[in-house]
């Protein structure tokens, strides 16, 4: 019997599993792992593995490197160390990454070919999807980006790899301007949103455009519709990704008329200081 409870077990075969070994290969190394060395018919006993198939698995991990045979009558099979079994896998799978690796770099270029003035809108549905397409979004912007929408659900969230993306948009000097409705009730808000960007140079502006959506265009060339589902006030979870130049134009004129008619979120905060109103900023009026 192996010296783990039978919750932890499971757990440690669905790991291997989950990094291409199969049930019983899985199965067969956490049982040499966790014994002496031993013969192919005891370890089946062990670890409930046909004796039909426990030498077919003990070749398939004796292969992978996992397993060591030594040779006698009968055969005795011992694993790796664990350490050492790791070590051996990343770099097998450097190796097979780097064998490959030609074959992607002809793909891209065969695929960058193919795309060349291609306009499409694709449907995105789920925060998952909507994260995974806006770190995308981000990574390919060279200059700028614009957006309109509520700080309190600015579709950014604190992630190692969004600070990596930051860190390469203050890299390219790219600039973000966004337009949000600044009000005494989500000041800290947007104050908080702001700081997200890290050193990014980014600016918000004050406008009275209801931003239930998020609008965000990258370069002018592409475009984000975020929204949220009826019932869902804390995730943006459906939106449309506009890969058109035509379209993206279109939508970087309207924000930056809309933006170029704000007053900045610090003049808006000095305004709000002194109690003022500000009745003459029309719909529209607000930037990042």
């Amino acid at each position: 019997m192996l010296p783990l409870e039978e919750e932890e077990i499971e757990e440690i075969v669905n790991q291997l599993r989950s990094i291409g070994l199969n049930t019983y290969e899985a199965t067969a190394y956490l049982n040499l792992a966790l014994h002496e060395p031993l013969p192919a018919t005891k370890l089946a006993d062990y670890s409930n593995i046909p004796r039909s198939k426990i030498y077919e698995t003990l070749n398939s991990l004796e292969a992978r490197g996992l397993v060591i045979k030594k040779m006698g009558r009968p055969k005795i099979y011992t694993a790796l160390p664990p350490t050492q079994a790791y070590q051996h896998m990343v770099e097998t799978t450097l190796k097979q990454l780097e064998r490959v690796k030609p074959i992607f770099q002809a793909l891209e270029r065969k695929y960058d070919k193919q795309k060349m003035g291609e306009e499409v809108a694709w449907v995105l549905e789920g925060p998952d999807k909507i994260k995974q397409t806006l770190e995308i979004f981000l990574q390919n912007t060279q200059k700028e980006i614009l957006g309109i929408c509520n700080p309190e659900h600015l579709p950014i969230s604190n992630t190692p790899q969004l600070e990596k993306t930051l860190t390469k948009l203050y890299e390219k000097n790219v600039k973000i301007r966004i337009g949000t409705n600044i009000t005494p009730e989500n000041l800290l808000a947007t104050i908080e949103a702001k700081k997200k960007f890290g050193p990014v140079k980014t600016r918000f502006y004050h406008t009275e455009m209801g931003a239930h959506i998020a609008h965000l265009v990258s370069d002018a060339r592409e475009a984000l519709i975020l929204s949220r589902t009826r019932g869902n006030r804390l995730t943006y979870d459906i939106g449309v990704w506009i890969k058109s130049e035509g379209m993206s134009r279109e939508y970087h004129r309207w924000i930056t008329s809309n933006l170029d008619k704000s007053i900045t979120l610090e003049e808006r905060q000095a305004q709000m200081k002194i109690g003022k109103e500000f009745d003459e900023i029309r719909w529209g009026s607000s930037t990042i």
